[in-house]
């Protein structure tokens, strides 16, 4: 087996691990309170941070199948030069998105350490957030290696990253800009077969860059209404439930999977 293959089963192991933890916590939480009212401390606030754990490492996974959610317009256009010029594009504003994405991910967590927030049983917030930046580098890696199938494309792919690099000196530069015409190449590039995260997530990045703002507005929101009680703690077991409740037929028989 092939240090490669060694790697994709390690992080397909740690995306199970963590996985099993949001399902269990809550279950184990519910038997504790047999014993004891207070149950598990922390053990809500623990579960909505797994959730989001779940959900980028899934995005990570996602994005090494060069399964990321985008729109099946990419894969009508013909194969042949025009497909790989749109590969490339669309993997070159991934990349430029997925940087900002991380910029903004990186402010979040050096703001939560510098305010010292916890969760759950005394645990640093910031360091439930590390899977943010990281999640947000491993997908620009993985789809500038998925745009092309030779260098000279990932190259050009990869100059993507050259956005975030420059606005990081520079956050001004788009302050009270017209970013239409980047807007414009978002919506192309989803078009041309680009995850669907790098249209939103980039739009709202270019209007707040726009406004003077840096992406941690962006990350912020996010990771705020992911923890919160907007997304209530009993979802994911709502979820496994539903998962493993038999299905009836019309005739109330069991029916086949």
């Amino acid at each position: 087996m092939t240090a490669s293959a060694l790697l994709d089963r390690a992080e397909d192991g740690f995306a199970g691990t963590v996985f099993l933890l949001m399902a269990g916590l809550p279950l184990a939480d519910f038997i504790t309170r047999y014993f004891d009212p207070v149950g598990i401390p922390g053990s809500l606030d623990v579960v909505k941070h797994l959730v989001l754990w779940v959900a980028f490492l899934g995005a990570a996974i996602a994005a090494r199948q060069g399964k990321l959610l985008s729109l099946a317009t990419g894969s009508m256009i013909p194969a042949g030069r025009l497909r790989d010029i749109g590969s490339v594009v669309s993997g070159m504003t991934t990349a430029a998105v997925s940087g900002l994405l991380a910029w903004g991910s990186i402010e979040l967590v050096v703001n939560t350490r510098n305010l010292g927030n916890t969760i759950g049983p005394h645990v640093p917030a910031w360091l439930t957030q590390l899977v943010l930046p990281a999640s947000f580098v491993v997908i620009a890696g993985r789809v500038i290696r998925h745009s092309s199938s030779n260098w000279r494309g990932r190259l050009l792919s990869a100059l993507g990253l050259l956005v975030p690099l420059f606005l990081i000196r520079s956050p001004e530069m788009l302050d009270g800009a017209t970013v239409w015409p980047f807007a414009v190449l978002l919506v192309v590039s989803a078009v041309a077969g680009a995850p669907l995260f790098i249209l939103f997530g980039g739009l709202a990045v270019l209007f707040f860059l726009a406004e003077g703002q840096t992406p941690y507005i962006v990350l912020r929101k996010t990771y705020s209404l992911a923890v919160s009680d907007a997304i209530p703690a009993d979802v994911p077991r709502l979820r496994i439930g539903a998962s493993l409740r038999p299905r009836r037929g019309p005739g109330g028989g069991r029916r086949p999977r």
